[in-house]
């Protein structure tokens, strides 16, 4: 059916760029394919939105990031292809290097991918390329920043302000611990809060 738009999630661009290609290579006079991913600007972003907007008479097919999960609703899109995976870059404290790892999204990333499609009077289905059993071993939500990045530069922030500076101070002499970095796995924490006892 060429009035399909057909959005297909993929974990980084290594892979839309290869999925693109052989695209191009077998379907180039029949669908319109475009990438979307944080390697363009907004001005390219809208530009693809307004193409999109234009119909002419060939499927569309988009290959993406987690960059369309939130992004400006796409035309006319009601085939969602998920492969349940995306690219994460987190911070290895006892290496102090980030690492970039490929990885299942979790379960409301999929409830967000899935309702990119369907918007409007228009049929949605989204397919996943991924089992039940994988989804239920998925987080069910997104997690914080604070768990995945480098938070020195939180740190040093949070001792420019003299208050929360005697606060934090004042919670690990007596405590042991800071409540606002519960959800951090321990040996995460150990750095950190050692980090922030060498900064005070």
């Amino acid at each position: 059916d060429n009035k399909k738009t057909i959005l297909i999630f993929l974990p980084d661009y290594k892979s839309i760029y290869a999925l693109y290609n052989n695209l191009s290579k077998e379907y180039h006079d029949h669908v319109n394919l475009y990438q979307f991913c944080s390697a363009l600007n907004i001005y390219e972003q809208a530009e693809i939105i307004n193409e999109l907007k234009e119909y002419d008479g060939r499927c569309n097919i988009i290959i993406a990031t987690t960059l369309a999960e939130t992004c400006l609703t796409f035309p006319n899109c009601n085939i969602v292809i998920d492969c349940g995976l995306k690219k994460n870059c987190k911070y290895n404290y006892e290496s102090n290097m980030f690492e970039e790892v490929i990885e299942y999204i979790s379960q409301d990333s999929c409830i967000q991918r899935s309702g990119r499609c369907g918007r409007g009077d228009i049929r949605g289905t989204c397919y996943r390329l991924f089992s039940e059993e994988s989804f239920n071993l998925m987080d069910k939500y997104r997690k914080p920043d604070i768990e995945t990045g480098n938070i020195d530069l939180i740190i040093l922030k949070l001792f420019e302000n003299e208050t929360i500076s005697k606060y934090v101070k004042e919670e690990i002499k007596t405590k042991g611990y800071l409540d606002f970095l519960s959800k951090i796995e321990k040996a995460k924490y150990d750095i950190i809060v050692k980090k922030l006892i060498k900064y005070n």
